[in-house]
């Protein structure tokens, strides 16, 4: 098949035709023509082709049509071919081979797939000829104008003959973030789209390498500088994908085009549903970094070195050419830089600039007179917002200052930076504790920080760069103590309120100290767990601070270092069963102990049945959540644990069905030892016992019975009245695909006949129950006909059946009725009144309904039913006030009732 395909391909006339007429590529690397035809050739040898045929064998044809072009993709990109023309170049070769394969291959790929595919290459052809014929035309434009314009095929091509060892194009920055994929494929024919991300320069990469992927034909431009920018508005361009890579005040979009802005973490974007990119995962550089040819430890020594960070890696892997110095980095002062560097944003409010001011020896004009000349470059060095008329100011990559400034640990600006941080932050200013609606209140009577929000978490973030972005193992003894000291001075819940707001990265820059806080409140509180317990249910303006903390606490544990620790204080707060409102320790739960999927550092399943069995020891809350997390409870799990910026951590991974397999029966296995007799735990358990193995059934039944004998009658019935429920439901459904089959029911069945009570009355509750709860054990299923009469038939004779058994034991009907009373819903006073005694009002019915609920709704069943059949319930009920005391509420609803 491989050599008939070839044997066409190298004669197929409209492949010479495309490459001839669209041939800047081979214009200007005609020498390389030969050579690449080979390596195409080699695609499609008989071998490669033979393997390809084994891999495909039971698959569909278009998977052939992928594997080729992702083939071919790769030979044409290491040759340097723009990837619209590529594209081009290697849909024509496809077109040529799969025209061939009706002949060559007819009993795999039919006529009618061929003739569906031929008409979609054919639009496609004329797609990507109307792309390309677009974009040169466009870009003459931008060339005669002195537009400095790039075109994506431009920079990918770029990054390829700038990189070396390995070589990479913009194939290299593949999205792991299905959230941002899937919004960036609704918003993509936007006219504004907004990204916010850690590092600009990967997100645009990420971006126009997703938009390649998801199929974009459409022509994408990225424009370096901001007059450049104005020039297109004027030109009145349309179809296109514009991104501006420099930064402004504003920035106006390009009608009749999708305009995307790219925006840092810490930079405010104020468009409406940003895109948030997450940064990728180290496992996902590593292998992208193998895929363009690197070794498996060296891709990941390099991706750990870097901490899976775009601007180190970038430096280890562009060539000199390509990292040219920002034009700050010799321009601007170094007590400029360091200040800047050190404070990473800042506001012109008074304290902001004290700080500065203090740092940088020299008055806060200056420093802003200088450093504003560095807010317009291609790589600047500061942003610059707006804000309501005042300014933010955020450092425009804090990676790449860090990387190319380092500030000593026994320096004079470093010393004075704690000393200033330790000020600033333990100044717990009341506009930080308050809620939404009395910030609003405060802020419109001319209340404001001395120090803004701002410049404070700047700060604290670079604490982290500091410590452990630049690997200073001694910088971190000193930030512990900082740390420290900043958590010594809590002493009241106001407090805690206050530091909440700076609590994930106070976690980020000393997990230790943060850590022994915690552990340390168990002993002696300082308020901390009034955040938990004063809870505010108001999400427009209420405050609920123990988010931060809970935050803080999942950064932990998913870090193998500080896991244990972590996990033991969320099992202190757990037992102590606060009432949530919103985020809470069992959504924490449920993803440490998720059996198909690894979202913390407890990874193995040895790790997670020995976590649940810690849990069953030290929190009560603990068997629902081990339950919870069974594959069987139908859990759905959201988003992942809050994880740390800079250090390293886990990342969820997948795993095999034999690690899910043991970590399920570990689980199960620790259920079935702490049901301690109580029957909620039991019927869980009974719920999915037709969905575990026949010996995991068998310790069920076997315990429980146990149990069951040492139960009292009220903990009984409650097991009971599940079983009948569950034998109703699956044998009312009996042709659903999840329904229970019959020898399962009958293994129910018997664990129902074994459950007998002590007091015969137990035995009757059942009967007032609704009809889906098991009234009767054999229903006609819901997709017969007539089902409907004939069940109630059923029940109606059960219901004669078993009143008349009840009245002929002389059962106590007083019992029965405390008994029907405490469940939510009980039929027993309409039941009565329609079988008990036909037509005739007893009164010691009624007073047995009366007097066993507060508001008598199954006493005003009972006469309501007997009223319909026209007994004359209003004189009897009024003859028995001498024996029953009658309250007023209970005299209205009964002659309201009856008018009704």
């Amino acid at each position: 098949m491989s050599e008939s395909l070839l044997k066409k391909v190298k004669t197929a006339k409209d492949i010479k035709q495309l490459f001839i007429n669209t041939g800047e590529f081979f214009v200007d690397y005609e020498n390389d023509a030969d050579q690449l035809f080979d390596d195409m050739a080699n695609v499609l040898s008989k071998e490669n082709m033979t393997k390809l045929a084994n891999e495909l064998k039971d698959e569909p044809g278009y998977k052939l049509k992928n594997r080729l072009l992702n083939s071919l993709m790769v030979i044409m990109k290491e040759y340097e071919i723009p990837h619209g023309m590529a594209l081009s170049y290697a849909n024509a070769i496809l077109f040529a081979i799969m025209g061939q394969l009706p002949v060559v291959a007819p009993d795999k790929y039919d006529r009618a797939y061929q003739a569906e595919w031929k008409a979609e290459q054919e639009e496609s052809f004329k797609e990507l000829a109307e792309k390309l014929e677009k974009l040169r035309n466009e870009l003459q434009i931008y060339q005669s104008r002195q537009l400095e314009i790039l075109s994506a095929d431009a920079i990918d091509l770029d990054i390829r003959r700038q990189t070396t060892d390995p070589k990479i194009g913009f194939d290299f920055f593949n999205v792991d973030d299905d959230t941002f994929k899937e919004a960036l494929e609704s918003k993509k024919n936007d006219e504004v789209i907004a990204i916010k991300a850690r590092c600009k320069e990967e997100a645009i990469y990420c971006t126009i390498n997703e938009l390649w992927m998801q199929g974009e034909n459409r022509p994408i431009f990225i424009v370096k500088n901001e007059e450049d920018w104005k020039s297109l508005l004027q030109i009145k361009v349309a179809g296109n994908i514009y991104i501006p890579w420099f930064y402004s005040d504003q920035i106006v979009a390009i009608p009749n085009n999708t305009n995307i802005f790219v925006f840092t973490e810490r930079v405010p974007s104020f468009i409406k549903g940003e895109i948030n990119l997450r940064p990728r995962t180290y496992s996902t550089i590593s292998a992208s970094l193998q895929r363009a040819g690197m070794g498996i430890n060296e891709a990941n020594k390099l991706v750990s070195e870097t901490h899976g960070l775009f601007i180190p890696l970038k430096k280890k892997l562009f060539n000199g050419a390509y990292l040219k110095e920002p034009r700050w980095l010799n321009g601007l002062h170094r007590n400029i830089k360091e200040t800047a560097l050190l404070i990473g944003q800042w506001t012109d409010c008074d304290g902001d600039k004290a700080v500065i001011e203090s740092l940088s020896g020299i008055k806060y004009q200056d420093f802003i007179s200088e450093i504003k000349e560095y807010a317009r470059d291609e790589d600047p060095f500061i942003h610059i917002v707006d804000i309501n008329s005042t300014k933010e100011y955020y450092l425009a990559s804090a990676e790449n200052a860090w990387d190319y400034i380092d500030i000593d640990n026994d320096s004079e600006i470093w010393n004075k930076f704690k000393d200033v941080l330790l000020e600033v932050i333990n100044e717990a200013e009341k506009l930080f504790t308050y809620s939404s609606q009395e910030k609003l209140v405060a802020q419109f009577k001319g209340e404001k920080f001395f120090w803004s929000a701002v410049i404070r978490k700047g700060m604290l973030r670079s604490l982290i760069m500091k410590a452990y972005y630049k690997k200073d193992n001694n910088c971190q003894i000193q930030l512990d103590s900082l740390v420290s000291k900043i958590l010594g001075y809590i002493q009241t819940s106001e407090q805690w309120h206050y530091i909440s707001n700076f609590f994930v990265d106070l976690c980020e820059v000393s997990p230790n100290s943060v850590l022994n806080k915690l552990e340390e409140e168990q002993i002696n509180p300082t308020g901390l767990m009034e955040l938990f317990e004063n809870q505010s249910s108001d999400f427009l303006f209420g405050r609920n601070d123990y988010i931060e903390i809970l935050w803080g606490v999942e950064e932990f544990l998913v870090q193998r270092e500080y896991a244990s620790r972590a996990y033991s204080w969320l099992l202190y707060l757990d037992n102590l069963s606060f009432e949530y409102k919103s985020n809470s320790p069992k959504d924490i739960f449920r993803k440490l102990l998720c059996p198909w999927h690894n979202l913390s550092a407890f990874s193995k399943s040895n790790d997670k049945i020995e976590i649940a069995a810690k849990a069953l020891a030290k929190d009560k809350n603990a068997w629902d959540h081990i339950f919870g997390a069974l594959p069987t409870g139908h859990t759905s799990i959201f988003g992942d644990l809050h994880a740390p910026k800079y250090r390293n951590h886990v990342e969820e991974d997948t795993i095999t069905s034999k690690e899910m397999y043991d970590t399920n029966l570990g689980y199960i296995d620790l259920l079935l030892k702490a049901t301690d007799f109580k029957p909620q735990r039991w019927n869980d358990l009974l719920n999915i016992y037709d969905e575990v193995e026949p010996d995991i059934r068998k310790k069920i039944k076997e315990k429980l019975l146990f149990e069951i004998a040492q139960m009292d009658d009220d903990e009984r019935l409650i097991i009971k009245n599940n079983i009948r429920r569950l034998v109703y439901k699956h044998r009312y459904f009996a042709s659903a695909e999840w329904a229970m089959g019959e020898d399962l029911i009958g293994e129910m069945l018997d664990i129902l006949d074994s459950i007998n009570f002590t007091q015969q009355e137990y035995d009757f509750e059942y009967l007032f129950r609704p009809s889906y709860d098991g009234i009767i054990l054999d229903p006609v299923p819901y997709d017969v006909d007539d089902k409907r009469d004939i069940n109630e038939s059923k029940t109606k004779d059960l219901l004669v059946k078993k009143i008349n058994e009840f009245k002929e034991n002389n059962y106590s009907l007083e019992l029965l009725s405390k008994l029907c009373a405490q469940e939510k819903s009980s039929y027993l006073g309409r039941v009565l009144s329609d079988y008990w005694a036909d037509d005739f009002f007893d009164k010691n019915v009624f007073a047995s309904l009366y007097k066993c609920q507060s508001k008598h709704e199954m006493a005003i069943e009972y006469i309501e039913g007997l009223a319909r059949r026209g007994v004359d319930v209003y004189t009897n009920v009024n003859e028995l006030s001498e024996c029953v005391e009658l309250d007023d509420n209970f005299r209205i609803r009964v002659v309201n009732n009856l008018v009704t």
